[in-house]
């Protein structure tokens, strides 16, 4: 879930930089492709050139309250 409220917060790349890391919690940067995995397997976000974004509506809208 730390890789989800990170997104929220309006951090789009740079998941692997050592303040991002320790800041959400994040574990190793094997750790975070592990994760990145899972959520796109789960269609929850999309991967673009501009980085990683919420792709689900409703679950974007569950996030920001």
């Amino acid at each position: 879930m730390e890789c989800l409220w990170k997104e929220k917060d309006g951090v789009h790349n740079d998941f692997g930089s050592k303040t991002i890391l320790e800041e959400y919690n994040l574990g190793t940067k094997s750790n975070i492709t592990r994760i990145k995995n899972a959520l796109l397997d789960r269609e929850l976000i999309e991967i673009t050139k501009h980085g990683i974004f919420l792709e689900d509506p409703v679950f974007k809208l569950w996030m920001k309250r």
